[in-house]
């Protein structure tokens, strides 16, 4: 029964982000744990060790800190420790920031990596935005690497997809990903 239990907790916790604590997290004496000290902390975990979260946590704050290159190094990590296709937070984070950076052609593989997912259990494909963000992004990517006759019949599969399995809106296919939307008052 306790084995069931936690075959469950784990099937269910595929393709989701790991939980992530707040940036700052008291130390021993009550004083909060600054963010120097906080990526210290997780390169001391991320050391040596096949663990892939204490990589993901790094990159997220590198990502926070604007420090890109690092960034991109420690989802490298993270995603080389994970095994393939079981998580999206870390390709999905990846692709959003490749996409930020201009490297569409990357953006692109990260997408397509975390549509190509496999849940464990069907109803995390609706529960879980990382697949209908990655799809929007993916959407993005390659119209902005142009639209050959063998990506648009992909794209229209990818779309129907978005709608039937993911729980997409036609609405929200044709928006921009949201990493890309023009801040309030921009553009008016």
């Amino acid at each position: 029964m306790r084995a069931a239990l936690l075959l469950g907790a784990l099937a269910l916790g595929a393709c989701a982000e790991p939980h992530r604590g707040p940036l700052e997290r008291p130390d021993k004496a009550g004083a909060p744990v600054g963010i120097e000290e906080r990526i210290a902390e997780l390169e001391r975990q991320a050391e040596g060790g096949t663990d892939p979260w204490p990589h993901y946590e790094l990159a997220v704050l590198h990502e926070e800190q604007g420090d890109a290159e690092r960034a991109i190094r420690a989802y490298g990590r993270a995603i080389n420790l994970l095994e393939p296709r079981t998580y999206t937070a870390p390709v999905f984070r990846l692709g959003v920031l490749h996409d930020r950076l201009g490297n569409t052609e990357a953006a692109a593989r990260c997408f397509q990596e975390v549509v190509a997912t496999v849940a464990g259990d069907s109803r995390r494909y609706q529960e879980n935005p990382h697949y209908r963000l990655a799809a929007v992004g993916l959407r993005a990517a390659w119209e902005d690497l142009g639209l050959t006759p063998r990506r648009e019949e992909e794209l229209a599969d990818l779309r129907a997809r978005f709608e039937r399995d993911f729980g997409g809106t036609p609405e929200a296919w044709a928006a921009p990903p949201p990493w890309r939307a023009a801040p309030a008052g921009e553009g008016e």
